[in-house]
């Protein structure tokens, strides 16, 4: 019922467009072309694993024609075409596919599974903060604060149901359910995505957007706001994420250092938390919340066992990749061993089974497809990204805006290192890296 209730939602938000929107036809169809891009962003993996699960391998891609649609169209202002970051993006890319068709592993699927990312995805950063205004923040707020509630009570029901029910179906009807090992006998739930990496990011941007529309008027009834915050808070334990816990505390404490700054906010912010440690008290004691609850504690105890401690963990996920891709240098081709090779996808194409071919890590990934040159240079682009997005926020802070800063250390983590050979965790850095200087324009 939910998920016919956020069709008709998303139906009369293209409907909404031209009339609320006088503007030219290619920024509509542009418009148009970007919320298709996030709607399929969400529901990608519900749609590859409960509607067309035969052509679950193919639709991994079903974003890149609405990418490249934009593209086009984009492509018609001068703006976007001296954008120096496009150009030198797109020349990283042309060189890259040059040398991994010649002196890489000459896959052309391959290669164009990995030319995709640097080349069709990155510059959408830029058009979405060109194109999307304060109209389209606002309306995304709501949808990112709407679709919250029916998440969690999927992942609810992900949680408490077996590997081999409908609702935890795999690919591929295969009697593998898509959830990932737990604890406590438990599975972390995807929800509608393809692996539970893509609800970690979505709960973990979804609660800048829950946050900000508590502070700032966004046109939803207060009840709807409130319901979302308390869906975002048990998001946590009943996904048994770590990476979720994390992307969210690191939010929190951007707001709370934001709130520091302005009494009004501080004040209402002493009294949110004290109502959310009532409620945590209250629900704790509750066998169907304590469940998750016991879950995630657990979960979280015996990673910190194996992984020494919560400071050695953030080390690990922050610094060894870097390490790693750095002592792999000597063993690589100059022009490393090609694009896409080190992709889930790449490698099923390559040799006929998902492996980490290359590494499992992004930076280990780029020095082992692109080289230690041309993989330094696009890293050196992902790093000038975060300094414009950093400079972005800090710069609607003094103007009184808070969204940018709320999304910044989603966005700044995920434009460094996150794994953009994963369609999910690429489509997610990638539009929400283009929403942050989108609402840094307009001081949201």
């Amino acid at each position: 019922m939910w998920l016919r209730i956020v069709a008709i939602f998303f139906n009369k938000t293209l409907e909404a467009i031209p009339a609320i929107y006088k503007l030219p036809t290619t920024t509509i169809w542009i418009k148009r072309s970007i919320w298709v891009y996030f709607f399929l962003l969400i529901f990608e993996g519900a749609i590859r694993r409960w509607v067309l699960p035969g052509l679950a391998q193919q639709l991994v891609i079903i974003r890149d024609p609405f990418a490249i649609i934009i593209l086009i169209l984009a492509w018609q202002y001068s703006s976007i075409n001296r954008n120096p970051y496009i150009w030198f993006s797109t020349f990283l890319s042309i060189i890259s596919f040059a040398t991994t068709i010649v002196l890489g592993h000459g896959n052309i699927p391959v290669a164009l599974f990995g030319l995709r990312i640097t080349l069709i995805h990155f510059p959408l950063i830029f058009v979405i903060a060109k194109f999307f205004d304060k109209r389209d923040i606002e309306l995304l707020t709501k949808w990112m604060v709407i679709l919250t509630i029916p998440m969690l009570i999927l992942i609810v029901i992900q949680f408490y149901s077996p590997q081999t029910s409908w609702i935890n179906k795999g690919y591929y009807n295969s009697e593998v359910g898509a959830g990932f090992r737990g604890a406590n006998g438990y599975f972390r739930p995807p929800g509608t995505f393809s692996f539970i990496n893509g609800l970690a990011m979505f709960f973990t941007v979804s609660s800048a957007f829950v946050l900000y529309a508590l502070f700032k008027p966004i046109n939803l009834p207060r009840w709807v706001v409130y319901v979302a915050l308390c869906c975002q808070i048990l998001s946590i334990p009943f996904s048994i994420s770590r990476t979720l816990f994390f992307g969210v505390s690191l939010i929190v404490l951007c707001f709370l250092l934001i709130s520091v700054r302005t009494p009004k906010i501080l004040a209402s912010t002493l009294t949110l938390t004290l109502l959310i440690v009532i409620l945590a008290v209250i629900l704790g004691n509750v066998s169907f919340f304590a469940e998750s609850l016991s879950a995630f504690t657990e979960r979280f105890t015996s990673a910190n066992k194996t992984e020494g401690g919560v400071q050695d963990s953030l080390f690990k996920r922050t610094f060894e990749g870097l390490f790693l891709a750095l002592d792999s240098v000597n063993e690589l081709p100059f022009f490393g061993k090609g694009l896409g090779l080190g992709t889930n996808v790449g490698s099923q194409l390559e040799v006929g089974k998902a492996a980490y071919l290359i590494s499992e890590d992004e930076w280990g990934r780029m020095i082992g497809e692109m080289g230690l040159l041309l993989s330094f240079l696009f890293i050196l682009l992902r790093f000038r990204v975060c300094i414009i997005m950093i400079k972005a926020a800090f710069a609607s802070v003094k103007s009184r805006g808070l969204l940018s800063w709320l999304l910044l250390s989603f966005c700044v983590n995920n434009e460094l290192m996150g794994l953009w050979g994963q369609p999910t965790a690429l489509g997610f850095s990638i539009f929400f890296s283009g929403i942050l200087l989108s609402a840094s324009k307009y001081n949201l």
